[in-house]
């Protein structure tokens, strides 16, 4: 086997790209629910044979400091990417049942493809500032998302909405809002790489502005 570390990464940029279109189709009416399940079909394959070359690759190949840190990382941002393409197809179903989008909803939906481009963009580019900004972002996400909450809540109590669409307007938000979270861990395992600094569970670094 004669792959390398970038080649990794690569596979992880494809993979990147399928996921990036699920989610900037998921809110989309006019795109079929087929076409989604199609791309996270894509998103599956990607995520067996990420993990499958990432384990021959450390097997065979027993790369050691950054060579090391790049294929765990693979292996970790692999798994988020997955996830973010699960969040995305299943918020279309909920997506379904919502008269009206509350221009919150929307915002938060922009908030996390930007927050995923620029997580992806500076794994490309070895840009830990760029990923400290995708974290400190987060904040802002999970504040559209409290909002979010607090409209459907409200509208539900007043009687303006029925509770099944209600609760279907908070959980589209809170598959957007763990689109987020998982954008934030791919940032953080983009320092990894580069600095070989574990910043997880630093909180104080979140709570930046």
């Amino acid at each position: 086997m004669n792959m390398t570390s970038q080649q990794l990464i690569d596979e992880i940029l494809e993979m990147a790209s399928v996921v990036e279109a699920i989610l900037d189709k998921c809110m989309d009416m006019k795109i079929p629910k087929d076409k989604l399940e199609e791309l996270e079909n894509k998103v599956n394959q990607f995520h067996i044979k990420i993990d499958d070359d990432s384990f021959k690759y450390i097997a065979l190949k027993q790369p050691h400091a950054r060579d090391l840190r790049i294929a765990l990382s693979m292996m970790k941002i692999n798994a988020q990417l997955e996830r973010v393409a699960d969040e995305a197809y299943n918020l279309r179903r909920y997506y379904n049942e919502l008269q009206i989008t509350p221009s919150a909803i929307k915002t938060l939906h922009d908030q996390v493809k930007k927050m995923i481009r620029g997580a992806i963009d500076a794994l490309v580019t070895n840009n830990t500032y760029q990923a400290t900004e995708v974290i400190k972002s987060d904040r802002y996400a999970n504040e559209l998302n409290r909002e979010i909450m607090k409209e459907y809540v409200e509208k539900m109590k007043n009687n303006e909405m029925s509770f099944d669409e209600g609760l279907s307007g908070i959980r589209v938000a809170k598959n957007l809002e763990r689109i987020g979270d998982l954008s934030t861990n791919i940032a953080e395992d983009v320092i990894f790489i580069v600095s070989g600094s574990d910043i997880r569970h630093q909180s104080q670094l979140k709570e930046q502005k």
